[in-house]
């Protein structure tokens, strides 16, 4: 898993990340069992549920990062547009990687979202 890491990662990731979460997914993505990650891309390939993304009743954010070319910004915005009330973002200069890439910015997208969402999800909890 770490030659995958070392060939995937840099491939994954956009002009703007932060060099120490490169070195944090790095790692990550070698200490992943060779099985693990097989199975996980067996699942990433083979589920499709395009057909029930209108059938989301909660709220729901899309984050996408400029250069991503796993989930790309064009399908994050179209899975947008087919969730109802969902919001879409996304953060420049990253790649797929963004919670490592742009850590600060991830956390003020998530947590603006949480923030808005707020009432709207405890309405749906009670």
């Amino acid at each position: 898993m770490h030659d995958v890491a070392n060939t995937l990662v840099p491939q994954m990731i956009g002009p703007g990340a932060l060099p120490e979460g490169v070195q944090l997914a790095l790692r990550c993505m070698s200490e992943v069992p060779a099985a693990t990650y097989r199975r996980a891309l067996e699942a990433l390939v083979t589920f499709d549920r395009q057909i029930d993304l209108r059938r989301i009743a909660v709220p729901t954010l899309l984050l996408a990062g400029e250069f991503d070319k796993s989930a790309p910004p064009s399908v994050m915005k179209a899975m947008a547009q087919a969730i109802v009330d969902s919001q879409y973002a996304e953060l420049p200069g990253v790649g797929h990687l963004t919670n490592m890439e742009a850590p600060d910015e991830f956390d003020e997208a998530v947590l603006a979202f949480l923030a808005d969402t707020h009432g709207q999800t405890v309405k749906l909890l009670h």
